[in-house]
């Protein structure tokens, strides 16, 4: 095993790893990993997709707009987004393109399983033996979120429930893929069932209404006429879905959660959610060509909108804007485009992570870019198996 492939391994493993073994704020630990992988940067060809060009093309506009809107905070910004695209998306992308897509799926779903116990882990310890285990870890932010009185939301090694969350909800459908087609009938249950429940312990409403609505896109979208059939076909399933969700409501439970997907639980955090949302897209109609240029939320302290495609729309226009939901629109089209040998799991994953974005603005996660990669991985396989046909 190269230090090459062990950096990539490294980097999938420890993915999630956000919030804990963090070297200040911008040194989480899988980012010794990326700092490894980047020695390698200019040893091999660098391939660039035309979903790669759009991108590209996305962040130049919002650099040229930012330097029409120079601020304090500029430079900073134009850095993150240079990071974020050339040294942890195509760098990445470009050395994993001699490894099999096996090695890159079974790490990956060996950081999904470590993050995944831990949650479970760390709410049964607390539920039942009322010891936080999270206060033995060093963390960069103290875990005190919880979802009612007596139930603390599980943190893994995230820096926050959302972010764990959204961690098993982009990179845990490649797992499960990777448990289904490798482990035994019981071991892929298991393992399956403390994903599950792992990711449940997070009470985050954002990533329980993505998950669920990007698995109704695919569904609408791949199936069409054939929906109405699979709900006939799947009855019971759905009706004992649908009366655990009724069981819910009405106990109470799921109060919360609702109100925070529709932003009505009367908290500070979905009044403040509503305030800067409005005042992006203010922002953006007083200038829909340049926008305001990066960084400009923080020059001034304000609240950031939390919402990745409106501070796109805020600081770069429409322009930017466009480019960044085409090339949205066309990974989602490749991970339909491979569903015939990988199945239906990386498009559900891959588009949590593109509805993710509309509630956080954390772009520089590894999470959504790793799926890109293991979604690009999974094309250059099944183009070489559709020409052998």
């Amino acid at each position: 095993m190269n230090l090459k492939n062990s950096a990539i391994y490294f980097i999938l493993i420890f993915a999630g790893f956000t919030g804990v073994f963090r070297y200040g704020n911008w040194l989480p630990i899988y980012q010794y990993g990326i700092i490894i992988a980047f020695l390698f940067a200019f040893t091999q060809k660098w391939h660039f997709s035309k979903e790669d060009f759009l991108l590209l093309i996305c962040f130049t506009i919002l650099f040229i707009c930012s330097f029409l809107n120079f601020n304090d905070k500029t430079i900073n910004y134009m850095l993150a987004y240079f990071y974020t695209f050339f040294i942890l998306y195509k760098n990445l992308d470009n050395l994993s393109r001699t490894i099999s897509i096996e090695k890159l799926l079974k790490f990956n779903a060996f950081g999904i399983f470590i993050s995944s116990f831990y949650s479970c882990l760390e709410f049964f310890t607390k539920f039942f033996l009322n010891i936080k285990i999270q206060d033995f870890l060093p963390r960069v932010k103290e875990a005190t979120a919880t979802y009612m009185v007596g139930i603390d939301r599980s943190y893994g090694f995230a820096t926050e429930p959302t972010s764990l969350s959204f961690y098993l909800n982009i990179l845990g459908p490649f797992a499960i893929l990777y448990w289904k087609n490798n482990l035994s009938s019981f071991k892929f249950k298991v393992y399956t069932t403390i994903l599950i429940l792992g990711w449940c312990f997070t009470f985050s409403a954002s990533a329980f209404l993505f998950l669920a609505l990007a698995t109704f896109v695919v569904f609408i979208v791949v199936y069409r006429l054939k929906i109405i059939k699979l709900i006939f076909t799947n009855k019971l399933k759905l009706i004992l879905f649908f009366s655990t969700i009724y069981y819910g409501i009405n106990s109470g439970f799921l109060d919360k959660i609702i109100g925070k997907i529709f932003l009505s639980d009367g908290g500070t955090s979905s009044g403040q959610r509503f305030m800067v949302f409005e005042l992006a897209i203010n922002r953006f109609l007083e200038n829909p060509f340049t926008g305001v240029g990066l960084g400009y939320t923080s020059s001034v302290n304000e609240m950031s909108p939390i919402n990745w495609y409106l501070i796109i729309l805020s600081n770069g226009g429409v322009f930017a804007f466009i480019f960044i939901f085409i090339f949205m629109l066309l990974i989602f089209k490749k991970s339909l485009y491979i569903r015939n040998t990988f199945s239906l799991l990386p498009a559900i994953g891959i588009t949590t992570g593109a509805l993710g974005f509309l509630t956080t603005s954390t772009f520089y996660n590894p999470f959504f870019w790793l799926a890109i990669i293991l979604i690009n991985k999974m094309k250059q396989i099944h183009d070489k198996n559709t020409r052998c046909i």
